[in-house]
Order: structure tokens, then sequence, then C-alpha cells
């Protein structure tokens, strides 16, 4: 079985909200064990017991990670997880704030698991605070909490909105919060004409922007550069419901 990791790292089919289909991702962690992941949004979970979750597997709109997953020996059974809410919290409008309290992270915006944006937003974080104690420490400023809450805002931004963009695509996914999402039809319609048509053309670099722009890998520019566009818009909370269960495997004879 050493020819699998060789030939594939990572294997995502993703779900089709006009279906209500499965998204499937099959991936290699380390010491030839691999993980199968089924993600849903909307409170459609993935099943959990084995049997059912075979069959989900193999009822993915490609047969590759069935056909990889019956190679491999299943080491553990499937667990679920679920995040009923994402938020993001404007503390930055309030009027009064307390001096030497900050947020950051999960504290200031969740994000869906399943992009993975988290670590790398909260690491840009930490660099926009780190660059802000900076500047007080060359210039005293008043309001230096409510300034770096602003930053952080900007920060968050764009991670945020594709969430959004993503999320709202799909059934049983809404909405809460005192401004409209902005752009986010546009920006759906736009990431899968791009996305098809850079599978179309099999341009594996196109491809490749735009996952890394979804994960926060990439900074987004060139094509997905936006000056006026919706990554300047300033969603609110936005509640729904998803959830995934992984399956892990390791190779019989490596």
């Amino acid at each position: 079985m050493s020819h699998i990791p060789e030939q594939w790292d990572v294997v995502n089919i993703a779900g089709q909200p006009v279906q209500g289909t499965l998204t499937g991702v099959f991936s290699f962690i380390e010491h030839n064990v691999a993980e199968v992941l089924l993600y849903r949004p909307g409170g459609q979970y993935p099943p959990t017991d084995e049997a059912s979750f075979e069959q989900a597997v193999a009822a993915l709109p490609s047969p590759l990670i069935d056909e990889l997953t019956r190679e491999l020996e299943p080491i553990t059974a499937p667990r679920a997880f679920r995040v009923p809410e994402l938020y993001r919290r404007h503390y930055e409008r309030m009027e009064r704030w307390p001096a030497g309290l900050l947020v950051l992270g999960d504290a200031l915006c969740i994000y869906d698991p399943i992009y993975g944006q988290g670590m790398t937003v909260v690491a840009i974080e930490a660099e926009v605070l780190e660059a802000c104690f900076k500047k007080r420490s060359e210039e005293s400023t008043d309001g230096f909490e409510k300034e770096v809450l602003n930053q952080l805002q900007r920060v968050i931004e764009p991670a945020w909105w594709l969430n959004c963009a993503e999320g709202m695509q799909w059934n049983g996914v809404s909405y809460e919060g005192a401004e409209p999402l902005k752009g986010i039809a546009f920006g759906s319609k736009y990431m899968d004409l791009y996305l098809k048509h850079a599978t179309q053309r099999q341009d594996q670099q196109a491809v490749r922007a735009l996952l890394g722009g979804q994960y926060v890998n990439a900074v987004a520019r060139g094509d997905f550069e936006s000056g006026d566009g919706p990554f300047r818009s300033s969603p609110l909370p936005r509640k729904g419901n998803n959830g995934f269960a992984s399956w892990r495997s390791s190779t019989a004879d490596l």
C-alpha cells in the first residue's frame, strides 16, 4: 500500500449545496495513518456507525475516497463533532471598554473548523498585536485597546466573509445580525464559476489559488483582490449547524 501516500496527499470531494450531498476529505496525517472526514452544514449530520459511514463514503459523487479506504485497515470507529453556531463579536463598537483588556482568537470570532482557518487567523492577530505594542512604545496614544480591536476586525474580515459565503449556500444555515451580509450571493457565484473554469481547464495553479484563499494560506490578491467588493463587507454573527465524522485508517503492510 506504499503507493497511496505517494499518489495522494489529500483528496477533497466537495459537497453540492443544491443536491445537499456530503463533502468527503481523505488525507494522510503521519506514521502511515490517514483520516476520512464527512461534512455537511445545515444540521444534516453524517452517520457515526461504521456500516452507515462506509455507505456514505461510497455514495460520494466520486468513488475515489471509497476506493482508497478499501485498501486500508480501519483503526477507530467514526466520531462526531458539531459546531452549532459561528459568531463574530464587535467589541470595538462598545462605548466603554476596560483598560488593559483585549480579546483575540475564538473569544472574538469562531470559524467553521472544516476550513482550518482559526490557527492561521489567530497567528495573524498575534502579529497585529505585536505591531500595536511596538507603535505604542514609540508614541503614547489614548484608546489603545479600542485601536487594537479595530485592527483585529480588519484581520478576521476575509476569513469570516468566506465562512459566510460558503455556509449560506446550504439549507438549514441562517444568519442573525444587526446588519445584512453584503456580496454573499455574488461572491458564492463567482467562486463556483472560478472553480468550474479551473477544473475544466485542469488549471492546478488556479485551483490552489482558490483553496489558498479559502483556507487563508494565501493573501487574497490578483483574481481575489477586491478593493470595494465583498471582502470589504461587514457581516455580524450568523448561526448554522454543521458536523462531521472522521474515520482514521492505517495501511496494513507499510
